[in-house]
């Protein structure tokens, strides 16, 4: 149904394909669709990853290394 249409998403997915060529309308308009979903269902994803992470299991990790790289270090101390 058009009421669930997030226009969020369209105006993301017109703002990456770019400017409108004139006439390129068809071409463009089918750009911007294709985007439109491909971020309807990167979100979709997200969200599932997000509540996956959420849902799961915490633990405690210990670290046993720490490691600074030379390039790193901002001031050499003696």
């Amino acid at each position: 149904m058009i009421e669930d249409v997030d226009y969020s998403l369209v105006i993301a997915a017109a703002q990456a394909a770019g400017p409108c060529p004139l006439g390129e309308e068809p071409a463009w308009g089918r750009r911007v669709h294709a985007l439109t979903v491909d971020l309807h269902l990167i979100a979709q994803q997200a969200a599932q990853d997000i509540d996956r992470l959420e849902s799961a299991s915490r633990f405690v990790a210990f670290l046993e290394n720490v490691e600074i790289e030379e390039s790193s270090r901002c001031c050499h101390v003696d």
